[in-house]
């Protein structure tokens, strides 16, 4: 920042929660001049409580369809005031059907429904000390999209395939990186893509199948680690 060679930073919320202390991060780019853009596509609130992610840079970044059962949208907040009467092309406006989606979803609900759900999921998890996880100080306020772990290395494939076995169908978000970052270079970051795997803690999982869900999830971890 200092070199004066950046003139924004897009800072991702990867699957919903701070990585940094945003606050600070923001202060420390508005010394240099450098343009904070937030990127909250994980997360359709930001939170549940102030202050919420997506308030603290000059711009923010949210998708609908992520967090809803809408095909597509997502929407852009200028806090600037320098962008948001700019007129967008056509293809590049939100479709009625996900504007329809948004609108009638209750958004609070099921966020406080995906927190619950981490929680449960998280109770679970915790009972094998050879997993980590992906916040080990906790999610605060945030509203994840799911629940990513760092497994130990080179055993996320058993893992995976016995929770298929199970019925339980996990996501391994990132594990393929760009040329750009090699793994000689940015070796904690290859390690990091060789390793994680996201539970599902999605607002649709039916309060009837969860225990089902958390006595599958453990026995397939019993499975694997003990």
């Amino acid at each position: 920042l200092k070199t004066g060679s950046y003139q924004v930073v897009l800072l991702v919320h990867y699957f919903g929660a701070a990585q940094v202390e945003v606050l600070n991060f923001v202060r420390r780019c508005k010394e240099f001049g450098v343009q904070v853009i937030e990127d909250c596509a994980h997360t359709l609130t930001g939170g549940l409580e102030a202050p919420l992610l997506g308030t603290f840079g000059d711009y923010s970044i949210f998708s609908v369809h992520k967090s809803t059962a809408s095909k597509g949208g997502g929407f852009f907040l200028d806090f600037v005031g320098d962008l948001s009467n700019q007129p967008l092309p056509k293809e590049m406006k939100i479709d009625r059907s996900s504007l329809e989606c948004l609108a009638n979803t209750d958004v609070i609900e099921i966020s406080k429904t995906r927190v619950q759900n981490y929680h449960e999921v998280a109770k679970v998890v915790s009972k094998f000390q050879a997993i980590e996880f992906f916040w080990p100080n906790g999610i605060k306020n945030a509203v994840p999209l799911n629940l990513p772990v760092i497994l130990p290395e080179g055993s996320r494939a058993e893992l995976y395939q016995a929770l298929i076995l199970r019925g339980i169908s996990p996501t391994v978000l990132y594990h393929t990186l760009v040329h750009e970052i090699d793994a000689n270079d940015f070796p904690e970051a290859t390690s990091l893509s060789e390793n994680i795997l996201n539970f599902p803690t999605h607002q649709d999982i039916p309060k009837t199948l969860l225990p089902w869900y958390l006595t599958n999830l453990g026995e397939a971890l019993h499975e694997t680690y003990s």
